[in-house]
């Protein structure tokens, strides 16, 4: 990687040659950079500030540490409705066939002190969620759902005590 590449001037984009169109936001064109010293946006607050390496991209160790925070939520969240299929593990409503709006549910309530451990967490639709709020499932109900998640947890390879940010 040299010191001279191509950055796009809306998202900070890298590229190793030419005047293009940026890839990531397919509107901006590339400008020549040199990197250190150049006035640039933080990708996560949008301040400017003044570059130290080409590489950065952040203006404050703050705004980095915020924002793989917010990304690890985010890939967290994703990875339970992932494994559940988008669908609600009460009644089967699906965000993509049913509109429903999907949440993160707790197996065994939170208010008792259950985890937020992938092997706690289904994805539920709003109704069946706001309807269960914190009441315990009946031991059948409860240890079949958790034997579902069990499995559905090692065919997507997710370890069961991994902690999910809410």
């Amino acid at each position: 990687m040299s010191w001279n590449q191509n950055v796009c001037s809306c998202c900070s984009a890298h590229y190793s040659s030419g005047w293009v169109k940026c890839r990531v936001c397919g509107e901006r064109i590339i400008k020549q950079s040199s990197g250190k010293g150049e006035i640039a946006a933080c990708v996560y607050c949008g301040k400017k500030y003044k570059r130290k390496s080409l590489n950065q991209i952040y203006c404050s160790v703050k705004c980095r540490v915020w924002s793989n925070e917010e990304s690890q939520y985010i890939r967290g969240r994703f990875l339970i409705l992932e494994r559940d299929a988008f669908t609600c593990i009460y009644c089967g409503r699906t965000s993509y066939g049913d509109c429903a709006k999907l949440h993160l549910d707790h197996i065994q309530p939170k208010s008792k002190g259950n985890p937020d451990e992938a092997w706690n967490l289904v994805t539920s639709c709003e109704d069946c969620n706001t309807s269960k709020v914190d009441i315990e499932l009946k031991i059948d109900t409860k240890n079949k759902i958790l034997k579902q998640v069990e499995k559905r947890n090692k065919l997507h390879k997710i370890n069961p005590k991994l902690t999910i940010k809410r």
